[in-house]
């Protein structure tokens, strides 16, 4: 299932370019400009595999994105 449609339906939003309402990054690489933009102002950079693995619990109560075994998935 595509990444974007996951993470409007657990009620994010995408965008193409970073700016002050960035909460995450979801990158495959830990190198370029907005990985750099991210690291600067101390933004999660977070794994496409991260996104899937929210998309698999969103129905379980008592998990959220921020647990520690989500946050770690690499």
């Amino acid at each position: 299932m595509e990444l974007m449609y996951m993470i409007r339906c657990m009620g994010g939003s995408v965008r193409e370019e970073p700016g002050r309402w960035l909460t995450h990054l979801i990158a495959c690489k830990t190198s370029g400009p907005k990985y750099e933009y991210a690291h600067t102002f101390c933004v999660p950079v977070m794994s496409p595999e991260w996104v899937r693995q929210c998309w698999k619990r969103r129905y379980l109560p008592d998990v959220h994105a921020t647990d520690d075994e989500l946050v770690s998935v690499p």
